[in-house]
């Protein structure tokens, strides 16, 4: 998982990369990932249809476990209000009646460029987690957010910081 200053390094990437016109739906892919949770085949399959605003839930048809609501913060949803809806995709891919395949090449980019080595997309769910436990949220509502069924599952997600253990 991330810890501050490597999500503070990512963020100013993604920003260097969005303000600057370059893969900009990959970037917000990543960005999304990092506020959500998502696992990365379930935030790339999102629809627009599949965003309740008014509720504050993403609605996925294709989990892991099968179809879910998963709450997710107001913050995140005036975040893709902003963005162009080009089709039925959230994240659309060249052309807008299809997804955007993969986010690995921009990842490697993105994450040479943060100096984030061996980083991979499935830690940013990591990092969503961890960031909640720091946060002191109790692990069933992690859990909830990640669409584990399992708490034990939850809990290798859900990692803290030992310099967080050191100062309680």
């Amino acid at each position: 998982f991330l810890d501050d200053d490597e999500v503070r390094r990512l963020w100013q990437v993604l920003d260097s990369w969005e303000n600057g016109g370059r893969r900009v739906t990959a970037v917000r892919a990543i960005r999304f990932l990092l506020l959500t949770g998502l696992r990365h085949s379930e935030a790339l399959a999102l629809q627009w249809d599949n965003i309740d605003f008014h509720l504050s839930l993403l609605r996925l048809t294709d989990t892991k476990t099968g179809p879910q609501d998963r709450p997710v913060a107001s913050e995140v949803l005036v975040m893709v209000t902003d963005w162009p809806r080009e089709g039925a995709w959230v994240f659309p891919g060249k052309t807008s009646d299809k997804p955007l395949v993969g986010l690995q090449k921009a990842w490697e980019a993105i994450r040479s460029e943060a100096d984030l080595d061996n980083v991979r997309i499935h830690d940013l769910r990591h990092s969503f987690a961890s960031t909640l436990a720091k946060k002191g949220e109790p692990l069933l509502i992690i859990g909830k957010s990640l669409g584990h069924r399992n708490a034990a599952t939850t809990q290798r997600y859900a990692h803290i910081h030992r310099d967080e253990v050191m100062a309680t």
